[in-house]
C-alpha cells in the first residue's frame, strides 16, 4: 500500500456523516473559483479597490484554464474512486484527472491576490 492509499484510507476514518453535506458545500463554493469571484465583485464597489478586484479574478481565471486545460490533461492522474473501485464518494464523480487539485490551485491563487487587495 502507497503512502497515498494510506493516507486516503486515514482521512476516511475521520469522516463523520453530518459533515457531508458542509463539505459538498464548501465544494460548490469553491468550484471554478466562485468564492473569489464573490470576493472580486464585493470589492469591486470600492472604486480604490477595483484594479486589485480585477487582478484578483485574472488570477483565479488564469489558474483555471491552466491547471484545468494545461497541466491536468499533461499530468493525467487518475481520481481515488477510479483506482480503488469501493471507495465511497459523497457527491457527484468528477470527470478531470485529480492533479492538480483545481480547488486548491485557485484557492492559492485567490488568497495571493486578494492579499494584495
Amino acid at each position: 500500500m502507497g503512502f497515498d492509499t494510506a493516507f486516503l484510507n486515514h482521512v476516511i476514518q475521520l469522516r463523520r456523516p453530518w459533515l457531508d453535506d458542509v463539505m459538498i458545500f464548501a465544494s460548490a463554493i469553491g468550484a471554478g473559483g466562485f468564492v473569489w469571484i464573490a470576493g472580486a465583485v464585493i470589492a469591486a464597489i470600492y472604486p480604490a479597490r477595483r484594479a486589485a478586484a480585477g487582478r484578483l479574478l485574472l488570477a483565479v481565471a488564469f489558474t483555471f484554464v491552466i491547471t484545468d486545460n494545461v497541466i491536468k490533461p499533461i499530468v493525467d492522474r487518475p481520481r481515488p474512486f477510479v483506482v480503488i473501485a469501493d471507495l465511497p464518494v459523497i457527491d457527484a464523480k468528477p470527470v478531470t484527472p485529480s492533479f492538480p487539485s483545481g480547488h486548491a490551485a485557485r484557492a492559492v491563487a485567490g488568497a495571493i491576490a486578494g492579499s494584495q487587495m
